[in-house]
This record gives structure tokens, C-alpha cells and sequence, in this order.
């Protein structure tokens, strides 16, 4: 099972705008937009663990189950060499994973108790998030007027 989504686009005309330009002003575009992107995708998170959070720590109070509203918090994203990471810090990923995929519920005599459906907030973030992440790089390059150098131009969403 993967653990990330990957979209592959056609970036021809950002990238000729990229090469035109020097690598600073690249890492510098780059960031401000990724970080954008980053925002949307953070609040489409945080907006679907409200829909789908009750916590945890109900189902075993005695356990080391996390609080209500605890991965909602713990929402955070990275830009790391040109990508943009969007998940949880270490504190809640390994849980934020059971919650969002399902699991069984077992004793410690490996007896299946019952099973835990997946609360899927990932995917409605993500399905949320991606047209609106994807506008807010094309903003974000377009103010910066990256993608009017050199008459090169993203393609049909031309601003009139």
C-alpha cells in the first residue's frame, strides 16, 4: 500500500520559464508556491478529520489512544527539495494511518475483537484540496509573473 499520492502533470511551459531564470529565483518561486499548495491541502486535512474525528481515546480510555482533536492539531507540511509533503508529525502519523485505513481491534492474546472501519479522511482531503492547490500555484507563478517570461504561457487557463 502506497503511503502517498503522486500527480504528474504537463509543466513545459513552467519549465522553460524555470530555466530562464536563475536557481534562486526558481527555489524561491518554487517555495511560495509549493507553500500555498501546502495551506489548502493542510486546512482540506484538518476539515476532514473534523468531519470523521471522535478520537480515540474513548474506544479504550486506559489505553495510550490519542485525544479528540489531536491529529487534527498535529497537521503540518513540508517542502522538501521541490515537493511538497502534507501529513502528520511523528507524534500521530503511525495512528493517523490506522485511523484513516481501518483496523482489527485485537487482545493481547492476539484474539480479533472486532474491526475498526477506515475513516478515509486522506482521500476527501486530497479529492477536496487538489483543484484548488492546483490554482494556487498557477496564481502564485502567474504573480510572480514567472509564467509571462520569455511569452511562455501554462496554457488554457489564461487570466483575460
Amino acid at each position: 500500500m502506497a503511503d502517498a499520492i503522486k500527480i504528474d502533470l504537463d509543466m513545459s511551459a513552467v519549465v522553460a520559464a524555470f530555466d530562464a531564470v536563475p536557481q534562486n529565483i526558481q527555489r524561491k518561486v518554487t517555495k511560495q508556491a509549493l507553500s500555498q499548495a501546502g495551506e489548502i491541502f493542510k486546512a482540506e486535512l484538518e476539515a476532514a478529520i473534523d468531519a470523521t474525528d471522535k478520537g480515540t481515546a474513548d474506544e479504550d480510555p486506559e489505553g495510550n489512544s490519542l485525544p479528540q482533536g489531536f491529529m487534527r492539531n498535529d497537521v503540518v507540511f513540508n517542502i522538501r527539495g521541490g515537493e511538497l509533503w502534507v501529513g502528520f508529525s511523528p507524534v500521530s502519523a503511525h495512528v493517523a494511518r490506522w485511523q484513516d485505513k481501518g483496523w482489527t481491534l485485537t487482545s493481547h492474546n492476539g484474539t480479533q475483537i472486532k474491526d475498526i472501519p477506515p475513516r478515509d479522511f486522506s482521500g476527501k482531503a486530497f479529492d477536496a484540496g487538489a483543484h484548488l492547490a492546483l490554482d494556487a500555484v498557477i496564481h502564485s507563478l502567474r504573480t510572480t509573473k514567472l509564467l509571462d517570461m520569455n511569452g511562455s504561457e501554462s496554457g488554457g487557463n489564461k487570466e483575460e
